[in-house]
């Protein structure tokens, strides 16, 4: 087995929207603060509706107009992340494009651009794999995402075997 792992990483906003969405909600703090505003909107919704001046008709309408609010809700959510993407991406163009992963006995290390940041083996609490992205979980609610395409398959097998062992 590989006692060391360098991945070149480009990854388009879209597959950065995908594998992020996943890391922002497991996040407490950030769920907290995406389903508060949208359960708020959904009670005053409904109280909106059912202290409308046609008492005792709360019908289809009424559970209709609260679904099209709690869609609405949501839809602003997904469509506000990822115009928040398209300007983080204007922003640090670096960040999506030539991005460096190295894996060792020591950790990880991640250079992005001029920037560089390494995180010791400890820091590292957990990883999981999904059908397109390794997602490497580190202390205080950081996780990085690491896009399949950028691997080969029997890298994959490797690097997998490698994060079994080093950071089960």
């Amino acid at each position: 087995m590989k006692d060391y792992f360098e991945i070149h990483q480009t990854i388009s906003v879209f597959d950065y929207y995908k594998g992020a969405f996943r890391v922002w909600l497991k996040n407490k703090k950030l769920r907290f603060f995406i389903f508060l505003p949208a359960l708020g909107v959904l009670i005053f919704g409904l109280m909106s509706i059912l202290g409308s001046p046609k008492p005792g008709q709360a019908s289809v309408s009424a559970i209709g107009q609260a679904l099209f609010l709690l869609a609405f809700t949501l839809c602003f959510y997904l469509v506000g992340f990822f115009i928040i993407l398209l300007l983080f991406r204007m922003a640090k163009p670096g960040f999506f494009k030539n991005t460096i992963y190295t894996f060792n006995h020591w950790g990880m290390h991640k250079k992005a651009g001029s920037a560089e940041y390494s995180w010791p083996r400890k820091d590292i609490v957990k990883w999981q794999e999904t059908k397109s992205f390794f997602y490497i979980y580190l202390k205080g609610d950081d996780a990085h995402i690491i896009l399949k395409k950028a691997i080969d398959e029997k890298e994959q097998e490797e690097f997998r075997d490698f994060l079994k062992d080093r950071f089960a």
